[in-house]
């Protein structure tokens, strides 16, 4: 029986630490804007305008929306209306792109800068 609890708490302290070190941009590269982007190798221009073209599209689809402005302020440092819906979503620090073998934009997702500190 020891052994079975061992073998729980060992796993779950894991799947913890692996999910505190994982990258948070795995397969892809961080660019807060159009013009870093461009910048970053094995991107150009072109695909750096076409995936910035419509951020509000990858923040809708990340879902993290909060009722009120106040909420979303509780737990980050900068809210924005959120797009098409009533609410508010933390602003992205960043965008993270990873790029498919054919070239296209495989994956669009907005990063968050640190949350607030819950200071109780």
């Amino acid at each position: 029986m020891r052994l079975v609890a061992i073998a729980i708490i060992a796993s779950v302290a894991a799947l913890i630490g692996w999910m505190a070190l994982r990258p948070e941009c795995a397969g892809g590269v961080i660019a807060e804007t159009e013009a870093q982007c461009a910048r970053i190798g094995g991107f150009d221009r072109a695909f750096c305008a076409r995936a910035f073209a419509r951020p509000q599209e990858a923040i809708a689809r990340a879902g993290v929306v909060f009722a009120t402005h106040a909420e979303c302020s509780q737990r980050h440092p900068v809210c924005v209306e959120y797009p098409g819906v009533h609410g508010y979503t933390p602003q992205p620090a960043g965008f993270c792109l990873v790029r498919a073998e054919n070239g296209a934009l495989a994956q669009m997702t907005p990063v968050y800068g640190p949350r607030k500190q819950d200071n109780r």
